[in-house]
């Protein structure tokens, strides 16, 4: 291990590596389990919350005139009948159960990157190569219960899998999970009982002395990743790759007008992105210097006394040249003792799309798996906020409360199927 951290080090020209001994690691570590330990590497690493990111990615984009539509399914790809090039995308607006609404976008050219639905959408399909779609479950832990201040990675004792405990919103998760999707990708992905077990080993593991159970979950979640595999089948057959030994690399395919990519990490997001649009090129398109920064720096303002310096720096990422409007949202009082500011809250549900209550509690903020319950204690003083922005009456805030409920229950928690074991509840 301390020979790969060297290779990152000289790749990225700003070491990071220490070889710690027994007794360095307790002290990084306190708690952890000192059967067998020898020692332990330490290295800097990045952490981002994969939502807010992709929310970052959209605000700038429409800064530069991009239109960004939520809840717009593609439901086809249109094709000129003779020479099979593309025409344009038939989307559905579902953003209201009401009815569903039409569109047609004319386009000679559509870029298909839509994860693990990618090839719903892609009509050719390579005799050795498929998205094969792999669920990674999660659970969320009050830190008071396993106290991490760093991310901490082990190999799994069942299957030796690198998994991780690490300090997420001021909880600590414990992950992550990698088998076969085979529910269908039009429902919200959830952990099983299978998952949970295997990922309360990890604490079992490293943190004896806490004896996590399930009792002390508050929040799962699960996401499904679209790697590319060349498998001729997704059954556990002899012969079959196991899911966390496929190649994580990205794949992108060109068809008369739509290119489709699939794979890949999120560490790589731009550099795929370049790759596809490189491939899309069309007549006057210039592609920005890959000099620039990613994202556009946030303004420089004072601290405000009232958030922790922490903090401060967690909002000048999350936010960037949106940070001003985002503090005149609201207070700056944080809610429930979460790290998320009232103003936050405000703030998302005026600007960035918010169709349903789930949309807020679980991807705009993350208050829906750091709180108990998924903050459903909170939700009458979260009503008397964002009601009237979202400019919803009290019929549409309680259907939606109630269908964030459900959502919540049946795929961020402990499902109330699970099998209670001896001494447990679910």
């Amino acid at each position: 291990f301390q020979l790969l951290l060297r290779l990152y080090d000289r790749l990225s020209g700003q070491p990071s590596r220490q070889r710690l001994s027994p007794a360095d690691t307790s002290q990084w570590v306190p708690g952890l389990s000192t059967n067998h330990l020898t020692g332990a590497s330490g290295f800097t690493d990045a952490v981002t919350d994969d939502a807010r990111l992709v929310q970052r990615v959209l605000e700038e984009a429409e800064a530069d005139g991009a239109v960004c539509l939520n809840y717009m399914k593609a439901q086809a790809v249109l094709r000129n009948s003779e020479t099979n090039a593309v025409t344009g995308v038939h989307l559905l607006d579902t953003s209201t159960e009401a009815q569903t609404l039409e569109r047609i976008v004319n386009t000679p050219l559509v870029i298909n990157a839509t994860g693990a639905w990618a090839g719903q959408l892609k009509q050719t399909d390579s005799s050795d190569t498929r998205i094969r779609p792999l669920r990674g479950s999660h659970l969320v832990i009050p830190y008071s219960r396993l106290p991490v201040s760093c991310s901490v990675s082990l190999f799994h004792p069942e299957d030796r899998r690198p998994v991780f405990a690490f300090p997420w919103q001021g909880t600590t998760v414990l992950g992550t999970t990698d088998l076969d999707h085979t529910e269908s990708l039009s429902h919200e992905p959830a952990i099983n009982r299978e998952e949970l077990d295997y990922l309360l080993k990890i604490s079992s593991s490293l943190f004896p002395s806490s004896a996590i159970t399930e009792r002390d979950v508050i929040a799962t979640w699960a996401g499904v990743r679209p790697v590319v595999t060349q498998s001729p089948t997704l059954n556990q057959s002899k012969g079959t790759r196991k899911p966390s030994k496929e190649n994580r690399e990205h794949v992108i395919w060109s068809d008369n007008g739509l290119i489709s990519v699939a794979g890949g990490k999120l560490t790589t997001f731009r550099l795929i992105a370049r790759e596809v649009l490189e491939r899309g090129q069309m007549p006057g398109f210039h592609l920005r210097s890959d000099a620039l920064p990613v994202f556009a720096s946030p303004p420089d303002l004072q601290r405000p006394d009232a958030i922790s310096h922490q903090n401060w720096h967690r909002l000048q990422g999350f936010y960037g040249p949106a940070l001003a409007e985002v503090l005149r949202a609201g207070t700056h009082e944080t809610v429930g003792g979460t790290d998320t500011l009232w103003a936050e809250l405000a703030w998302a549900a005026a600007n960035t799309g918010v169709i349903h209550l789930d949309d807020l509690m679980l991807r705009r903020t993350r208050l829906g798996l750091v709180l108990p319950k998924g903050g459903k204690g909170l939700l009458p003083d979260i009503r008397c906020l964002c009601k009237p922005i979202l400019g919803w009456d009290d019929t549409t805030w309680e259907r939606e409360e109630a269908r964030y409920l459900e959502l919540w229950r049946s795929c961020y928690s402990l499902p109330a199927t699970f099998p209670a074991k001896p001494g447990a509840t679910g």
